[in-house]
């Protein structure tokens, strides 16, 4: 779905969300007609939103932004297009902005090329049953620091993986839910050097669910934990028994959004698969 605005800038009390800017090609559905010289179009990439007020909300708040000059959000793509004056304004800020419209729910984040629903599921965050820790680092400046961040992070207890994006400013670490919670990683991640600042973005968890006999129970079991305003993101599969969910490791628990599951009905029975 897409919604679209086109206002110039005004003031804006800014307050929520997480995005990834990079240029896309021009042969996308965007009103290239808008771009000139003089402006510059990138694509955020959002998560968290679930449904068309989502998309309202930031494409009515960003697009009166100084520098702000058409803003397109797609619910499907989870992404917004926008066109900018780069005098006034640039990707970071813009991204910046959307994360403000709801901290709690949306959430950004930089790169070349943002990835597809399908391609994030099938991404090295959900190649495992472990759990995952979305964590965002400021203070990188090279590949040294990638490497630094990595190799300390490799030698704490409990952290099984870790790849650093210098570029989204993002760390993502997959490790033991039996030793550590995915705040503690984050933390871990901020004290490794007094140059890094890290804070949880989110944590990702997969759980099994049997009972499911058909897409409605996908859909059921969707909505009913999008409604939750700790949930970022929730992919459900009929085929694989399977909800693979993002959602603020510092206010809930993979425990808690199997109860939850447990107590949509007699139907379904949730658990936390073994890694």
């Amino acid at each position: 779905m897409f919604l679209q605005s086109n206002r110039r800038f005004s003031g804006m009390d800014r307050s929520g969300y997480q995005a990834l800017a990079s240029t896309w090609d021009e042969e996308d559905d965007f009103p290239n007609q808008i771009s000139s010289d003089a402006t510059r179009t990138c694509t955020i990439g959002i998560e968290g939103m679930t449904c068309s007020s989502c998309v309202q909300s930031i494409q009515n708040e960003v697009e009166d932004e100084p520098g702000v000059e058409n803003i397109v959000v797609s619910l499907l793509d989870a992404v917004a297009k926008v066109v900018y004056d780069p005098t006034l304004t640039d990707p970071e800020t813009i991204a910046d902005c959307i994360e403000k419209v709801n901290p709690s729910k949306f959430s950004t984040f930089l790169g070349q090329k943002l990835p597809t629903r399908k391609e994030f599921k099938k991404s090295k965050m959900a190649s495992d049953r472990n759990a995952v820790a979305r964590v965002h680092v400021d203070g990188m400046t090279c590949g040294k620091c990638v490497n630094y961040i990595e190799s300390k992070m490799a030698e704490k207890e409990g952290v099984l993986q870790v790849s650093v994006s210098l570029e989204q400013k993002e760390a993502t670490v997959t490790f033991d839910r039996k030793t550590v919670t995915s705040a503690e990683v984050a933390l871990m991640v901020d004290q490794v050097g007094t140059k890094f600042t890290a804070r949880l973005i989110s944590e990702v968890g997969t759980i099994h669910i049997d009972g499911m006999t058909c897409h409605s129970c996908e859909r059921n079991i969707s909505g009913k934990l999008s409604e939750l305003e700790s949930v970022y993101s929730c992919q459900v599969s009929l085929e694989d028994k399977e909800a693979e969910v993002e959602f603020n490791g510092e206010k809930t628990t993979l425990e808690d959004i199997v109860t939850i599951v447990n107590n949509i009905g007699s139907k379904f029975t949730a658990s936390i698969p073994d890694p």
